[in-house]
């Protein structure tokens, strides 16, 4: 852990408060997991949803996984679903479907599910 991060860890256990969010939200949400603060994990889900992009969306959808951070990865499969056609586009996108093809079947699924839902009303 980086010396940010734990200035920011320890920050966040006393403040509630993590004044290098946008530089640290990735290790933070590690750190949260992993020292079970689940205030923090919440937090940087929502710091990393807001600030999802199609260059980001693929890297954010695997650290949910790895975390079980179920707002961060609903967020990162709803913008895949609604920007599809430049995310497919992304080298992160070719190797998320060689790598880790359980979450590209998820995104998938999430597409399918948003075109039917968008057709039947």
């Amino acid at each position: 852990m980086s010396a940010s991060t734990l200035n920011d860890l320890l920050a966040f256990i006393y403040t509630n408060e993590a004044p290098n969010m946008d530089q640290n939200a990735s290790a933070l949400l590690d750190a949260a997991e992993r020292y079970y603060i689940p205030r923090l994990k919440y937090c940087c889900q929502l710091y990393l949803s807001y600030s999802l992009d199609t260059t980001n969306v693929i890297a954010r959808l695997v650290e949910a996984d790895i975390y079980s951070a179920s707002y961060l990865k609903n967020s990162a499969l709803h913008f895949i679903a609604a920007n599809a056609s430049e995310v497919c586009k992304t080298s992160s996108w070719k190797d998320l479907l060689r790598q880790q093809p359980h979450l590209a079947s998820e995104a998938f699924e999430r597409l399918a599910n948003t075109k039917h839902h968008n057709e039947s009303k």
